[in-house]
C-alpha cells in the first residue's frame, strides 16, 4: 500500500521549491536594479602601488694591484693602482714600517694614481722592505683588497757620481744623489764632511768669481734650484738660485757670473745669472745632454743619445755645426784602429774637459762608431779619449785603450797631465796631454801610467 500522505507531501515539497525560486528571482531583480541605479561618476577604488624594487648594496672599492711593484725611496716616486669600484675621495694606506696615508687621484673605476713622498726613511743597513698597501675611505663601504710594494732603501746608501776640486786644490767635493749629500774630502788629512744638498745632487762645479772668491755650485736631478756655497766662509751655508730640474751637466764662467746647465727634461741648455738665477738664454740641443766644457767663447755639449758634441756660443746660445767623428778620423790603438775609413758617427760623450794651454777639448767615450765593413766587424767599442778642435769643428783623433769604459776625465793643465777614470776596469790612466794633442805617433805613447783602484 502506498503512503496515504504521498500526494500531500509531494504538493508540500513542490510548494517550497516554488517559494525558494520565487525568492531568488526577486532578490536577483532587486540586485540588478541596485547595480543599474549606481551613480556613474564614482571612480573605482584605487589600486595598490607597485612594490619598490630592492636597492642594490653599494659596491666596495677593491684594490687589486700596484705598479711598479719595486721602487726606491731616493726621491718622490709615482705609483699606478688598479682595482674595481674606485671612486674619488679614497686614500692609499702605506702599512708598516711607514704607516702613512696618501691622497689618490682616481681616473676611473679601475685606475688611480698616487705619489710616494721623498721622506720614506728606513734604518741604515736595511736593504729593502715589503710594504702592504690598502685603501681607506671616509664615507661609503669599507674598501677591500691589498697589494704589496717593495721599497729599496737607496736613500741610505751613498752612490758617488760627480767630482769637483776646490780652486785651491785642498778639498775634493763628491756628490751622492741617493743620499742628497755632497761630501767634502780634505785631500791632505783625508777627513770627510757631509754637506746637505737638495733632492738628487747631480752636477758639481767650482770656480772663482771676479773678486777672487772661491765657490762651489751644486745642480740637482730631482729638485729645481742651483745651490751656491761660498768656500771662504766658516759656515758652508748654500744660497739657492732658480734653475731647472733634471740637470745632468754644469759649467760655470765665474768671471762673467754665468752658470750653464744642461737638463734632460726638455733637452735644453740654459745660461743663468749666478746673482739671481735669471735666464740669459736657452737653447735646445741633442737628446740627453750631460758633459759640458768651455773654450774660446764656445760651449761644448755632449749628447748621450746621438754621440755628437753640439757647439753653442756662450754669448747668445747660437748653435754651430756639431763635432762628430767622420770617415778617416785617426784611431790610435784598440781593435778598431784599422777601421778609420768606415767610421760613421760617434758614441756617447761621457766626459769633456778643456785645456786652455793646448787649445783643445778632450772627450771620453767608447770611441767612433764603425759602420759596414768587409771584415764584418760589428763590435766597435774602443774606450778611450778623443781630441777635439773647436776652431775647425772636428775630431782630431781618438786614442783607444781597447778595453774598459772611460767615464771621467780630470786635467792638470799646468802639469799637462790628463787623468782618465775607467769604471769598467777599476783603474785610472795618466796621459801626457801634450803628446795626445801633437800627432798620431806621439798619441800612441801618451799613456804614462795605469793606477788600479783598490
Amino acid at each position: 500500500m502506498g503512503d496515504a500522505r504521498g500526494p500531500e507531501a509531494r504538493a508540500l515539497v513542490m510548494g517550497r521549491i516554488r517559494w525558494v525560486a520565487l525568492t531568488a528571482g526577486v532578490l536577483g531583480v532587486l540586485g540588478l536594479a541596485a547595480v543599474g541605479m549606481k551613480p556613474r561618476g564614482v571612480p573605482p577604488p584605487p589600486k595598490a602601488p607597485p612594490a619598490a624594487p630592492p636597492v642594490a648594496a653599494e659596491a666596495r672599492p677593491l684594490l687589486q694591484a700596484v705598479g711598479p711593484r719595486l721602487t726606491s725611496n731616493q726621491t718622490s716616486q709615482p705609483l699606478s693602482l688598479y682595482g674595481e669600484g674606485l671612486v674619488p675621495g679614497l686614500r692609499l694606506v702605506l702599512g708598516a714600517p711607514f704607516a702613512r696615508e696618501l691622497p689618490l687621484t682616481v681616473v676611473d673605476a679601475r685606475h688611480a694614481y698616487a705619489r710616494l713622498p721623498a721622506d720614506l726613511a728606513l734604518p741604515v743597513g736595511t736593504a729593502q722592505v715589503d710594504v702592504q698597501l690598502s685603501l681607506a675611505a671616509s664615507t661609503g663601504p669599507r674598501p677591500a683588497g691589498t697589494a704589496r710594494l717593495t721599497v729599496v732603501n737607496d736613500a741610505a746608501f751613498p752612490d758617488l757620481t760627480s767630482l769637483a776640486l776646490a780652486p785651491d786644490g785642498r778639498t775634493l767635493f763628491v756628490a751622492s744623489p741617493p743620499t742628497d749629500t755632497v761630501f767634502a774630502l780634505d785631500v791632505g788629512s783625508g777627513s770627510v764632511e757631509a754637506m746637505a744638498a737638495g733632492d738628487g745632487p747631480s752636477a758639481l762645479a767650482t770656480w772663482k768669481d771676479q773678486d777672487g772668491h772661491p765657490w762651489l755650485g751644486v745642480a740637482h736631478q730631482s729638485d729645481a734650484g742651483l745651490w751656491l756655497y761660498a768656500l771662504d766662509t766658516p759656515e758652508r751655508k748654500p744660497r739657492a738660485v732658480p734653475a731647472p730640474a733634471g740637470v745632468w751637466g754644469l759649467e760655470v764662467d765665474g768671471a762673467r757670473g754665468v752658470a750653464f746647465v744642461a737638463e734632460h727634461v726638455r733637452d735644453t741648455v740654459h745660461a743663468l745669472a749666478l746673482a739671481d738665477g735669471r735666464e740669459r738664454w736657452s737653447a735646445p740641443v741633442d737628446p740627453n745632454p750631460r758633459a759640458l766644457a768651455r773654450l774660446k767663447g764656445l760651449l761644448a755639449v755632449g749628447s748621450l743619445q746621438t754621440g755628437q758634441v753640439v757647439l753653442l756660443r756662450q754669448d747668445d746660445g747660437r748653435e754651430l755645426a756639431p763635432v762628430v767623428p767622420k770617415p778617416g778620423v785617426p784611431i790610435v790603438g784598440g781593435p778598431t784602429e784599422a777601421f778609420s775609413a768606415q767610421v760613421m758617427g760617434g758614441k756617447a760623450p761621457r766626459a769633456l774637459v778643456a785645456s786652455e794651454r793646448l787649445g783643445r777639448v778632450f772627450m771620453a767615450s767608447l770611441g767612433p762608431n764603425v759602420g759596414p765593413n768587409a771584415q764584418r766587424m760589428e763590435v766597435s767599442a774602443n774606450s778611450g779619449v778623443a781630441v777635439l778642435d773647436l776652431d775647425r769643428q772636428e775630431v782630431v783623433r781618438h786614442r783607444g785603450f781597447g778595453a774598459g769604459v772611460t767615464e771621467g776625465l780630470a786635467l792638470d793643465d799646468r802639469a799637462g797631465l790628463l787623468y782618465a777614470a775607467d769604471v769598467g776596469l777599476g783603474q785610472v790612466r795618466v796621459l801626457d796631454a801634450k803628446a795626445l794633442v801633437a800627432r798620431d805617433a806621439t798619441a800612441g805613447a801618451a799613456v804614462l801610467q795605469t793606477l788600479p783602484i783598490p
